[in-house]
């Protein structure tokens, strides 16, 4: 469950790694990482976390200045349900760190009938989104939204977005 994952995380000491095991799972609520450590399953495919419709965000991710948070080996399925105003995934901070997440070997299903997949805000917030699959059946999502006046450096790699439509879309002043 949420709970148990985000019980995990506050226990959890910088450069640790929170496993969460292979199953299909609905969280009931947001789960907040907001220090240097790896959120990590058991595969894409093999740890699936689902979104219900009452849910707007399932992972909320603040960075920090002191070393980098890594989420790893997880399918995200947001069932095409609305995130509002922001996203299925939010990246946010001000640590001035160009290496603040890395966000790798993922899936991101059906992130939002409206509303965004991934939700950079912040200032100097950079890292890294790669050998990922963002996917969408059908709504008006946008994948990447970046707005306020970072990142420094984001980089997109060797991910597959498959959807019709804006796939990144930067909103206000950029560095």
């Amino acid at each position: 469950s949420n709970a148990n994952v985000q019980t995990a995380i506050n226990a959890a000491a910088v450069g640790d790694t929170v496993i969460i095991p292979a199953g299909d799972c609905t969280w009931t609520g947001m789960v907040t990482v907001a220090k240097a450590i790896t959120l990590k399953g058991t595969g894409a495919g093999q740890t699936i976390i689902r979104k219900p419709s009452n849910v707007q965000t399932i992972l909320h991710i603040t960075t920090t200045a002191n070393g980098t948070i890594f989420v790893s080996d997880i399918t995200f399925n947001g069932q095409n349900f609305d995130t509002g105003p922001e996203g299925s995934i939010i990246i946010e901070g001000t640590a001035n760190n160009l290496n603040a997440f890395r966000f790798h070997h993922f899936e991101l299903l059906n992130a939002a009938g409206r509303g965004f997949g991934i939700y950079l805000e912040g200032f100097e917030v950079g890292g890294l989104i790669d050998h990922g699959t963002i996917s969408q059946s059908g709504g008006g999502s946008k994948w990447i939204s970046i707005e306020g006046t970072g990142p420094e450096d984001l980089a997109v790699r060797q991910a597959v977005i498959d959807k019709e439509g804006p796939e990144i879309v930067i909103i206000g002043k950029q560095a």
